[in-house]
């Protein structure tokens, strides 16, 4: 939520660049909320990562749930770090008047990938349980690349008048 919440943040001061016509402070903008919300995103896998069995000692005291908990967290928080990339790029989607993308961009991650994903992963990967942990992942990473994919084309695309 802190990631969405960086981004939202900096929504209005994206669509002002946006308005004046301030490419260089629009992407300088892009660049610095990307380069804290990846760092934030770092931070909190890292915690993920070496705490994580801790975190769940205040919800539960079971040495079972302790192991597999921390494995599902990992699995989860794998791909947290790039969230920021993603809803940076959602964001300025949103205030450059391209909201049909921004809208299938959360869709693509949500709709379209996730609950494919979440039905599909345990019925390919029978044996292994933590199968349907590993569709946050996979649908973040596609996501990314959409994102990443739709906003280079964006660019090359767009004409001078």
């Amino acid at each position: 939520m802190p990631i969405v919440g960086i981004t939202q943040g900096v929504q209005t001061i994206l669509a002002y660049f946006n308005g004046q016509q301030e490419e260089m402070k629009k992407k300088k903008t892009l660049t610095i909320t990307m380069m804290y919300t990846v760092l934030y995103g770092v931070a909190g896998t890292v915690l993920i990562f070496f705490f994580g069995k801790n975190i769940l000692t205040w919800f539960a005291n079971s040495e079972i749930i302790y192991s597999i908990g921390n494995t599902i967290l990992c699995i989860v928080f794998s791909t947290f770090p790039l969230m920021g990339i993603f809803y940076t790029i959602m964001t300025l989607y949103e205030v450059t008047g391209h909201e049909g993308k921004a809208v299938f961009l959360i869709l693509t991650r949500q709709v379209f990938l996730m609950l494919p994903l979440i039905y599909l992963l345990p019925r390919i990967f029978s044996g292994f349980s933590l199968a349907i942990f590993w569709a946050v992942p996979i649908a973040d990473l596609i996501a990314l690349l959409t994102a990443v994919f739709s906003r280079g084309r964006k660019k090359s695309s767009h004409r001078h008048t």
